[in-house]
C-alpha cells in the first residue's frame, strides 16, 4: 500500500467510532400559541427543527394556530418512551399536571 491509502485508514476509523458512540435523544413537548388559546403536545428527535416546522406552517394541525412557543420539554433515551410521555400529557391526569406545571 501506498502512504497515502495507509493515511486514509485511521480517518474512516475516527469516524465510525465518533457515529459508533453518538447518543440519539427524543423529546415530548408542549407548545402553546402566542394568543395562548391552543396548545399541542407532541414528540420528536429534534425540537428545534420540529418547532420550525410548526411555525413555518407545515404542519397542517397547528398552521392555523401561529406562531407557537415551547412551554415544556422533556428528554428521553427512547422513542417508545417519549410516546408513552406524549400519551400520559393527553390524558386527564397529564393534562391536570400539566395546568400545574405551565
Amino acid at each position: 500500500p501506498t502512504r497515502r491509502e495507509v493515511q486514509k485508514i485511521p480517518m474512516k476509523v475516527e469516524i465510525f467510532t465518533y457515529k459508533k458512540n453518538l447518543r440519539i435523544m427524543f423529546y415530548t413537548y408542549v407548545l402553546i400559541s402566542v394568543d395562548k388559546s391552543h396548545r399541542y403536545i407532541g414528540h420528536t428527535q429534534n425540537l428545534s427543527n420540529r418547532i420550525s416546522y410548526h411555525n413555518s406552517g407545515k404542519v397542517r394541525s397547528t398552521k392555523a394556530f401561529r406562531p407557537w412557543k415551547i412551554v415544556y420539554f422533556e428528554e428521553f433515551n427512547t422513542r417508545e418512551e417519549a410516546i408513552q410521555h406524549e400519551k400520559y400529557l393527553k390524558s386527564d391526569i397529564g393534562r391536570d399536571w400539566l395546568k400545574d406545571k405551565i
